[in-house]
């Protein structure tokens, strides 16, 4: 806004220049101190700080008042008539870029009434011998239209700083509300995370501790509670992604975190298949959170009525291949009528699996459900990250 104005203002000097070399000889030295070689400073300033992208709100309204001064003393500085072939008085260039700098720096009601006021001071300095000496109602209708041409733009820049102010509302408040999603998106892969923990290894326990007591039985359970407690232990001081995680923790993540309970679609979660050993903690978050969103979309878009999740694990070390299938039988949809501005499939299925050298792919067909495919590979994992 500082940018358009000042350009605004250029050009209209520009266009008053030639009055302004023509009469400058004639006015009072005090005035042309003031308010032209006082005003041109401020103005360059301005000018050259708003292009630069800086703060000009004091020059800007200096420059308005020196406008709304230099207009109500020019009677006193301008000789009575103005030479001929001088033009009109070169400060009626200023009037509407004055109206413009008061709403850019004091905002719309200020700059309101110092346009009005300024257009009155107009209307007198035209009637009177240095300003042209205009009869009443020549003089007046001058005014009123400089006046409305500054209330016109006044509004503009109002409008504008109204939409700018909503517009920064709305950015500010969906940054706060994906800081939210995304504390809360922490907290559940935390518990999730934890869950799991509790799931494969104390429950592990539990269930083999209520067994009969067959010979060697408590020596095994006994072994088991140690490897619960230094899982537990080693969950509680290690981060979530410092570990490999077993294929049976991540299908307990998915069972806990999407078996909820609510509403109409049944989620059956196989049991991990395969000889796999580890999965990297950073490919098992990627492989837990698309698995999710397709589970959540499922539920939420495709009004699924069941949905089935199977993963499997092979291999080991450079060999090591995950696959996670997730199918529904909801409505479908054609997957290349996407819209290009929808980023749930790219960013949050798609994207989460190329971010850790996988890949994501979805089959889907209108009224045929959907079948979500994401694979892993250590080849191509390590082959990406490298």
């Amino acid at each position: 806004m500082a940018r358009g104005i000042a350009a605004f203002a250029l050009l209209l000097l520009i266009q008053a220049s030639g009055s302004l070399l023509a009469q400058t000889p004639f006015m009072a030295w005090w005035w042309n101190a003031v308010f032209l070689f006082g005003f041109l400073a401020v103005f360059a300033l301005a000018f050259i700080l708003a292009m630069c992208g800086r703060e000009t709100t004091a020059l800007v309204a200096t420059a308005a008042a020196l406008v709304l001064l230099g207009y109500a003393t020019w009677p006193l500085a301008a000789p009575a008539p103005l030479p001929e072939g001088s033009g009109p008085p070169w400060s009626w260039a200023m009037i509407n870029v004055g109206a413009a700098w008061c709403a850019y720096a004091a905002g719309t009601r200020i700059a309101g009434a110092y346009t009005v006021l300024l257009g009155v001071l107009f209307a007198l300095v035209r009637a009177s011998p240095t300003g042209g000496g205009a009869d009443f109602s020549t003089a007046l209708q001058d005014a009123l239209l400089a006046t409305v041409m500054g209330l016109v733009i006044v509004m503009a820049i109002g409008i504008l700083r109204q939409a700018a102010a909503r517009s920064d509302a709305a950015a500010q408040h969906a940054v706060d509300e994906y800081r939210a999603a995304a504390h809360q998106g922490a907290l559940r892969s935390e518990r999730a995370r934890f869950d799991a923990l509790l799931h494969d290894s104390v429950m592990t326990v539990l269930l083999a501790a209520s067994g009969l007591q067959a010979p060697g039985s408590r020596a095994r359970n006994a072994k088991l509670a140690r490897s619960a407690i230094e899982r537990l232990e080693d969950g509680g001081r290690t981060a979530p992604g410092s570990r490999a995680v077993a294929p049976a923790e991540l299908e307990a993540r998915i069972r806990f975190a999407n078996d909820t309970g609510h509403g109409t679609m049944a989620l059956d979660v196989a049991p991990a298949a395969g000889d796999g050993t580890g999965i990297p903690a950073e490919v098992a978050r990627a492989l837990f959170e698309a698995c999710t969103e397709a589970v959540t979309n499922a539920r939420r878009h495709a009004a699924a009525a069941r949905c089935q999740v199977s993963l499997e694990c092979r291999g080991h070390g450079e060999r090591a291949r995950v696959r996670l299938l997730v199918i529904d039988d909801g409505k479908g949809f054609d997957p290349d009528a996407v819209p290009a501005r929808r980023l749930g499939i790219k960013v949050s299925i798609t994207g989460r699996m190329d971010s850790v050298g996988g890949h994501g792919r979805i089959e889907s067909r209108p009224g045929r459900g959907t079948a979500v495919q994401l694979l892993w590979e250590a080849s191509s994992g390590e082959g990406e990250r490298a």
